[in-house]
């Protein structure tokens, strides 16, 4: 599991390495379901991304093992 807490009010874009595997995106509490201005992270995390966390929000993505 990756998680990450933004606490600042604006937004943050940062560069994650993630161990191999696909990983998914299974809480974004910016997402328009949780009432937040929408969501700007991709739905699938792979390697080494850059992202854009939201101000005051946080996100959660599990890692499916590949085979």
């Amino acid at each position: 599991v990756f998680c990450c807490y933004n606490f600042n009010k604006q937004d943050r874009s940062f560069e994650v390495r993630l161990p191999q595997g696909a990983w998914n995106k299974i809480m974004d509490s910016s997402g328009k379901e949780w009432r937040g201005p929408g969501t700007l992270l991709p739905e699938r995390l792979k390697g080494s991304n850059k992202i854009t966390l939201r101000g005051e929000s946080f996100m959660v993505y599990k890692r499916k093992m590949v085979s």
